[in-house]
């Protein structure tokens, strides 16, 4: 059973007014009145800023729209399944010195920490997201334990990961004012290339560092200037193993490196400062040989044989190499050796010294061939059949070899001389006999039929002699060679040149 009390106004005994009902409006209390709500009573319906301004709201529970509400002291306890509304520029203060703000304007909506903590955004959940269109669209995702997400237009671009970050598409470290298409530092990736490429600011030149298709190839301003050839090679200046066709450096994994040059020189060494090695030669780690310097001069070779090559005097010398000095050897070193290791032709402009160092030792010409001789007294010369003879000179000595016939003697008269020397004797000889043999057939000679020759100092012609057993050697005359006479010669001679 329920009673009801019907009354539009309850008033204390001093007759002032405790409720007080007047239309639709009612009032609790008077002006400066406190009025207590204890805790754990519910409050149901609209708590209005109108009716409630100033004062404190206990530890309660409220219901139902709670609006327009500008001050209300130190609110504790509140608890509200309603909405709170708040106009533009008002501020929801949290903390003591009203450290956190959140607040709407015209410019934006925001949360704020106008103190000099940190602001912590916080969840026990999986994740923590920034999302548009109620949530249809992802704009960063921060997974508990796990990656950190960014996404452009609902697409992720970067994730962090437990071993670095990933991204899906171009990364860019731009300078200002530069595309970022062309950024000063880009990683690209796509199906058919992966790249970075290096841009100078305000430039369109674009250095690339690309890899595609297993190669790695380093690029200026759309110019290849070295590539990484798979596994095989490391290749500068060439795009494929073009050893010869193309200029560049092949350095391959086998341990081959090979330069090609057009039109300068392939390789250049420069050792500063000191003397000493500059180029070494091993097997298996032992040194086989090598290539150093002392001043302007070059040695090749190794320990104690070697050669030295001197630009200043024009010589080249047999050395003595090691890495830190070089010193000269004398008459140590072969050239060549028997057993198949000769040397085919020796070209020289000068002399051999030959046992010995001294003028004496010197054999400065070799030389053979033919010459012409003809039958003369000096002014006339006779018809010849055969004529031609032979020649070896070594330094000064001639060996002179000829056979001549005459077919006809024609004006030739007086002593006979045979003309064409292929060199004059010479200065130091005063009419030096020849060694050597002569033969002569067809002669109006009674006495000997042996012939010898008489050189006279620096003449190119011998004189024919004979024997005569009254007046011993003697000019052969014109009148004793019939128009058939035949001569044959061995014989050697001396000459200046």
């Amino acid at each position: 059973m329920s009673s009801i009390i019907k009354v539009n106004t309850i008033q204390d005994i001093d007759g002032n007014n405790i409720i007080n009902e007047s239309g639709n409006v009612i009032t609790i209390g008077a002006s400066g009145d406190t009025i207590t709500v204890p805790a754990g009573a519910t409050l149901s319906g609209d708590l209005n800023a109108s009716n409630l301004t100033s004062g404190t709201v206990p530890s309660a529970r409220i219901t139902g729209a709670y609006t327009g509400i500008t001050q209300v002291g130190t609110l504790t306890g509140l608890t509200t399944t309603g909405n709170i509304n708040l106009g533009d520029s008002d501020v929801i203060n949290l903390g003591a010195s009203n450290d956190l703000q959140i607040f709407h304007s015209n410019s934006g909506s925001f949360i704020k920490d106008a103190g000099t903590s940190n602001l912590f955004i916080d969840t026990d959940g999986n994740a923590i997201e920034l999302t548009s269109g109620n949530t249809a669209e992802s704009m960063g995702r921060f997974v508990k334990d796990g990656a950190v997400e960014l996404y452009h237009n609902n697409s992720k671009k970067f994730e962090t990961a437990a071993d670095g970050i990933l991204v899906n598409g171009a990364a860019n470290v731009d300078a200002g004012g530069e595309p970022s298409a062309t950024g000063m530092i880009r990683l690209q990736a796509n199906a058919s290339q992966r790249q970075l490429r290096i841009s100078p600011p305000s430039d369109s030149a674009n250095g690339k560092i690309d890899y595609r298709g297993g190669n790695l190839t380093f690029q200026d301003d759309g110019t290849e200037v070295a590539r990484f050839q798979d596994t095989t090679a490391l290749m500068i200046g060439k795009s494929s193993l073009d050893y010869e066709g193309t200029a560049g450096i092949i350095l391959r994994n086998d341990g081959l490196l090979h330069a090609t040059r057009d039109g300068g020189n392939v390789t250049d060494f420069n050792r500063l400062s000191s003397d000493g090695e500059v180029v070494r030669f091993s097997k298996d780690g032992t040194t086989s040989g090598q290539i150093n310097i002392s001043g302007s001069r070059m040695n090749i070779g190794t320990g104690n044989t070697a050669i030295r090559f001197d630009s200043n005097s024009r010589l080249i010398l047999p050395w003595n190499v090691t890495s830190n000095s070089a010193t000269g050897v004398d008459n140590a070193i072969d050239l060549g050796a028997s057993g198949g290791f000769g040397f085919k032709d020796l070209y020289l402009g000068g002399g051999v010294f030959l046992g010995g160092t001294g003028t004496a030792n010197k054999l400065d010409d070799y030389e053979e061939g033919t010459w012409t001789g003809t039958i003369s007294d000096g002014t006339n010369n006779a018809t010849m059949g055969s004529n031609t003879g032979g020649y070896v000179k070594i330094g000064s000595l001639v060996v002179l070899t000829g056979y001549f016939t005459v077919t006809n003697l024609g004006s030739v008269s007086g002593n006979l001389r045979l003309t064409g020397l292929p060199f004059a004797c010479g200065s130091a000889n005063s009419n030096y006999t020849a060694n050597g043999l002569g033969w002569g057939a067809n002669l109006n000679i009674t006495d000997d039929t042996s012939i010898g020759f008489q050189i006279d100092t620096n003449a190119s012609h011998l004189n024919f002699t004979h024997w005569d057993n009254t007046s011993g050697i003697t000019l052969l005359q014109a009148s004793e060679l019939t128009a058939s006479g035949q001569f044959m010669m061995n014989l050697s001679y001396r000459t200046d040149a």
